[in-house]
């Protein structure tokens, strides 16, 4: 866990419009639930893993201990919209299995009649160790 809840700010580039931009940096260790952090972040990962278009994700080490991670999502597509719900969920320490949500992702791109994505090639793809629960 943090030992500060100091509020940091992250000035980057937007993904997809080039421009500047700043963000609040959040600190995942004060939310309420390890469980449901590690499943959105796992969720996050995966839907990076598999190509979905409408997320941009980025990582960097901080330190040994500290983790930045950068999302920036289309809202206008389903795993954009499914990505910040299962992150507003696990803010507030409800978890969301990571199972159930690429279940709705597929069935929402089946429904809608979307071209699934190709999955981006392991050189790109990002592995989180998983943790024993």
């Amino acid at each position: 866990m943090s030992e500060t809840n100091a509020s940091r700010i992250a000035i980057t580039y937007d993904p997809v419009s080039g421009y500047p931009l700043a963000s609040e940096v959040v600190d995942s260790t004060l939310w309420p639930s390890e469980r449901a952090t590690r499943q959105a972040v796992q969720t996050l990962v995966e839907i990076h893993n598999l190509g979905y278009e409408g997320l941009r994700f980025e990582y960097s080490r901080l330190n040994t201990s500290e983790t930045l991670l950068t999302r920036s999502v289309n809202l206008s597509t389903p795993e954009g919209r499914l990505i910040t719900l299962v992150m507003e969920l696990a803010e507030q320490g409800q978890p969301f299995p990571n199972e159930k949500a690429l279940e709705i992702l597929k069935k929402i791109y089946l429904t809608e009649g979307l071209t699934p994505p190709t999955p981006r090639p392991l050189s790109e793809q990002i592995c989180v160790a998983q943790s024993k629960a």
